[in-house]
């Protein structure tokens, strides 16, 4: 590695209360993003250090993450190697930067590529967005997408992976994005839950035309990670918490209560997705590039409702919604 590690001390671009000591090995790095924190995990170890998730690339985020690092006497030259937990921007914009020049391996769900170098699209096709009811002079597209690093090792969940002094068991846990990865460390009792468990509720979206259905997935999800006995949960926004159980349980709440609220905001006369985002707030102080994603997130809860029996729609454009009769 060629640098030690020091000693957590506060120094300029590297807050010192964005730095939390998990145990001797794991350090939760918190990193400014446009939507608030994001955690990177800077795993220890003697032949130098790992990563779970980078943070986003821009000039204030990973200077923030340069600066953690230096703080602790290394740089992104380091890094041995990097697991990306799924492929969304706030999670993987470093990982390229840092590959290139570290030549760490990067580990990420087969199901997030799309092929050997772009991540999966993270948004459902343009002519169905339109169909949902995507107002035309909404753009299709989200912020700028991140570069795929190289080194890239795929993943499908089930390994048991050696990561740094770590022991990491890959769960595969969809709902949130379609390849995303839980890890677990069973003799630390640490599970690495990304945005599959936040303290918040995690927010989901549907992203494939047909045959997909976040919200069952990510019920399913909670169910793999229950089984697991974990003594802290280290989520990819917020400080970690140890309460496994109860908070898998808010979690079911939360979808619940969200589903809930999707069906009484459907009126008697139907409704699409967009006036149905629009009633949940989700549309409120976005940025035109994703108003996208509030759309696809009600049209996740729509159509889950119908799977269900208790509502059905109609073909569009734009696709109307109605409750069973």
């Amino acid at each position: 590695m060629g640098r030690r590690p020091g000693s957590l001390r506060r120094s300029p671009g590297a807050r010192a209360e964005w730095r939390e000591q998990i145990d001797d090995a794991v350090i939760r790095l918190s990193l400014p993003f446009q939507h608030g924190f994001v955690n990177s995990y800077l795993i220890l170890g003697t032949d130098g250090p790992c990563l779970i998730d980078t943070g986003p690339a821009s000039s204030l985020e990973s200077s923030q993450l340069v600066a953690h690092l230096a703080a602790l006497g290394m740089g992104i030259e380091d890094v041995r190697a990097i697991l990306l937990t799924h492929s969304h921007q706030d999670h993987v914009g470093m990982a390229a930067q840092i590959a290139r020049a570290s030549g760490a391996t990067v580990l990420i769900h087969h199901l997030e590529m799309a092929g050997d170098s772009t991540f999966a699209s993270v948004q459902p096709p343009q002519s169905w967005l339109r169909e949902l009811g995507l107002p035309p002079t909404a753009p299709t597209t989200s912020r700028e997408a991140s570069e795929v690093p190289p080194h890239i090792q795929l993943v499908g969940g089930g390994e048991t992976i050696t990561f740094g002094p770590l022991q990491l068991e890959l769960h595969w846990t969809p709902g949130h994005s379609p390849g995303l990865i839980c890890a677990f460390e069973r003799e630390r009792g640490l599970l690495f839950s990304t945005d599959h468990l936040l303290r918040a509720s995690t927010p989901l979206a549907i992203r494939q035309r047909v045959g997909a259905d976040p919200v069952q997935e990510y019920m399913a999800s909670l169910e793999v990670i229950q089984r697991l006995p974990a003594r802290r949960v280290l989520p990819g926004h917020g400080r970690s918490f140890p309460d496994l159980e109860a908070a898998i349980a808010d979690a079911r709440r939360a979808q619940l209560q969200w589903l809930e609220a999707i069906w009484a905001a459907v009126p008697a006369d139907g409704a699409e997705a967009p006036t149905i985002a629009e009633r949940m707030t989700w549309l409120a102080a976005r940025q035109p590039a994703d108003v996208w994603l509030a759309i696809a997130r009600a049209a996740a809860y729509l159509l889950h409702l119908e799977v269900r029996g208790r509502l059905r729609h109609e073909a569009g454009p734009p696709v109307r919604f109605f409750r069973a009769v």
